[in-house]
């Protein structure tokens, strides 16, 4: 997922604006999202300004985005849509 879907992502699926959808996925862009919860967390909080609730948000959503994609390409792989 490049940065503008990362942003888009963020938007949509959080209702956010343009600014803040920015501010989070720039705060967040290159890091493990899989590993560390908590660290994208805090990171999200500290960089884009957001209270926590949000921050579960923008995570739950970026991270089911990209468990999605990932579930798109290995069915491609056995040939299944």
């Amino acid at each position: 997922m490049n940065i503008e879907e990362l942003i888009k992502t963020i938007k949509e699926k959080v209702n956010l604006d343009d600014d803040l959808a920015k501010k989070a996925g720039e705060a967040i862009k290159g890091m493990n999202l899989v590993g560390d919860k908590d660290a994208v967390i805090s990171t999200l909080k500290e960089k884009a300004g957001v209270s926590e609730e949000i921050a579960n948000k923008i995570y739950n959503a970026v991270a089911g985005a990209l468990a999605g994609g990932i579930a798109d390409k290995v069915k491609g792989l056995f040939g299944k849509e």
